[in-house]
């Protein structure tokens, strides 16, 4: 129970990986306030004890795991956090095999509407979700709500679609498009050049080696990225292997071939970009 309120059913997550316990935690605190995304009632955390940041929750939920080791079945104690939230019933998932609901366009509609509107607002604080499918649309109190949020990352104000270094391609083709095409500043806008510009200059060298067609000029560029490639920043050789580097340039090929972009006439610049309406005669973005 909290304060005045009666008892409530709740359910809790249990975590033994402290870092992965607050970076839901900090996740948690990014998206308070957005309706439809399941509301965090509270959170413990053993680690906490004897710190600035110590909550008197945190003694109890020690106290109450200690109280329990005995007549419990399974080894909690490696078990030091926990997030509470409230219960729902069923998924999405679950509702629609289970229920009978009506298969209208109108109510199919009002599902996507209320999907779309949260999925905009998470997008709206930066924070790509990644993990959205049927299992993770939980219903609470006859209200949809997001939930999972482990798979969830507060993408930097200057990243765009995996410029930034420490996202990596992997996050790439997961990122919603209004937030792949969002550029926040200049420099955004250079690292956004820089770095399309080297998944293209990849995938032309990844080209060249897979047809064997390889001018005099083109060994100098393949050369030249080598080098640049095994250099580190002290102007020293690293130990590398050139397939990794290889490896490299097939990801960038597969990478750019999946952006489908645009060129500019004259063949000076390239345009990525992300488009879901695409020419059926040539396969060009619209």
């Amino acid at each position: 129970s909290e304060g005045n309120e009666s008892s409530r059913i709740v359910v809790m997550k249990f975590s033994s990986d402290a870092s992965q316990f607050n970076k839901e935690l900090m996740m948690h605190k990014q998206l308070y306030g957005i309706t439809g995304v399941a509301t965090l009632r509270r959170h413990f955390d053993i680690d906490r004890i004897g710190t600035r940041s110590e909550e008197a929750s945190d003694v109890v939920f020690a106290q109450s795991l200690e109280r329990r080791a005995e007549s419990t079945p399974y080894d909690l104690s490696p078990y030091r956090h926990a997030l509470v939230f409230p219960l729902g019933d069923r998924s999405l998932e679950s509702i629609w095999q289970h229920e009978k609901l009506s298969s209208s366009m109108t109510e199919i509609k009002g599902v996507l509407r209320d999907v779309g509107n949260v999925m905009k607002e998470v997008h709206t604080r930066n924070i790509m979700y990644g993990d959205l499918h049927l299992g993770n649309l939980l219903r609470i109190e006859n209200v949809l709500h997001l939930t999972s949020i482990s798979s969830a990352y507060q993408v930097p104000m200057d990243a765009l679609g995996g410029v930034s270094s420490d996202m990596g391609l992997k996050h790439t083709s997961i990122l919603p498009p209004e937030m792949f095409a969002k550029v926040h500043s200049d420099m955004a806008l250079r690292k956004y050049k820089n770095y399309y510009k080297t998944i293209q200059d990849d995938a032309a060298i990844f080209t060249m080696l897979s047809d064997g067609r390889i001018s005099d000029n083109d060994t100098l560029h393949i050369s030249y990225t080598v080098n640049s490639f095994l250099l580190n920043s002290t102007g020293r050789f690293q130990q590398a292997s050139f397939d990794d580097l290889y490896q490299r340039f097939q990801n960038s090929s597969q990478l750019w071939g999946v952006l489908k972009p645009r060129s500019s006439q004259d063949g000076s610049s390239t345009v990525v970009v992300k488009s879901y309406f695409m020419d059926e005669a040539t396969g060009a973005p619209l």
